[in-house]
């Protein structure tokens, strides 16, 4: 049975007051030459929801238990139809026994096998039908009136053929409603939907959300949470290229870069003991971001920086 899925999910809220932006710490590793950890320091309103491999899992077994249902209840259809279970036998049969009150049948060839098959008029076989007006051919119908060919209809209204539906009403020409609850004037349809059981799908009626990304089964789709994972607009800002700090500033300008955007700071191994010694803070600002240090640094600070826009 599918498993259901996770819709509360939260997001960071930061604590504006105390920090407009985020917050991090660069500290060296202890004992251990040129190794740094960033640790962030940023105060939050409420810390968003982790998402990780178990839930990427849990979405994928979800729809593959779907998956598994479809194909189970395609191969059982598969084998009504070749004839090869009960049911598929009794849809072949010709020819049964024993019919009780079969009332104002007209023109009826063979009515075998009905238990009141009641104002069947002009019908060719009526086999067990609780009521067949105007049916050539009516197998298992419970109320076919004028069908061509029901078979296994409860009811069928003029029903060109209706195999196995629950209600198939005014479906003139269905060539394949299998397994439908409820198939209502459905014209020259090949295939019919609000269908308990279909045997191939290629696109959900109504979309699925997952985790917040439709989902109708006609493509794949990526489903994150942006306040952890990359999305398709981060990007490099600039490459082991130089810093140049006014006054114990560097400012560098991109509107690509947003209030709420991460800036991921690397700096070369030739110089990430001077920026250590200059205590280094990092902000965005909508269009540009600063890097401002508490002291200025003893070399040319060199950097890669990445931008995350969130």
């Amino acid at each position: 049975m599918a498993t259901k899925l996770n819709t509360n999910y939260k997001d960071d809220i930061i604590n504006t007051n105390v920090n407009p932006h985020r917050r991090y710490r660069l500290t060296e590793v202890s004992g251990q030459t040129d190794v740094y950890e960033f640790e962030e320091t940023t105060e939050f309103i409420q810390v968003g929801t982790d998402y990780g491999a178990d839930d990427v899992n849990t979405t994928n077994s979800t729809i593959n238990d779907l998956i598994d249902e479809v194909n189970d209840n395609a191969d059982l259809l598969a084998e009504i139809l070749d004839g090869t279970t009960a049911i598929g036998k009794a849809r072949t049969a010709d020819t049964a026994t024993t019919a009780t009150n079969a009332t104002h049948a007209t023109s009826a060839d063979t009515a075998t096998s009905a238990t009141n098959a009641t104002r069947a008029d002009t019908a060719g076989t009526a086999t067990r039908a609780t009521r067949v007006t105007s049916a050539t051919n009516a197998t298992r119908a419970g109320r076919a009136d004028t069908a061509s060919n029901a078979l296994h209809a409860t009811t069928a209204d003029t029903a060109g053929t209706a195999t196995t539906a629950g209600t198939a009403t005014r479906a003139t020409n269905a060539d394949s409603a299998t397994s439908a609850s409820n198939a209502t004037r459905a014209t020259t349809a090949d295939s019919a939907t609000t269908a308990t059981t279909a045997t191939t799908a290629n696109k959900l009626k109504t979309a699925r959300n997952i985790n917040g990304v439709p989902f109708d089964g006609t493509q794949n789709i990526t489903v994150y949470d942006n306040t952890k994972i990359s999305t398709d607009q981060d990007f490099i800002l600039r490459n082991q290229q130089s810093l140049t700090f006014t006054n114990k500033v560097c400012r560098i300008n991109d509107a690509r870069i947003t209030a709420n955007s991460l800036a991921d700071v690397y700096f070369t191994s030739a110089t990430i003991e001077s920026a250590k010694k200059a205590d280094v803070t990092v902000e965005t600002y909508a269009g540009y971001m600063t890097l401002t240090v508490a002291q200025n640094p003893t070399t040319t600070l060199v950097a890669t920086i990445q931008i995350r826009v969130i």
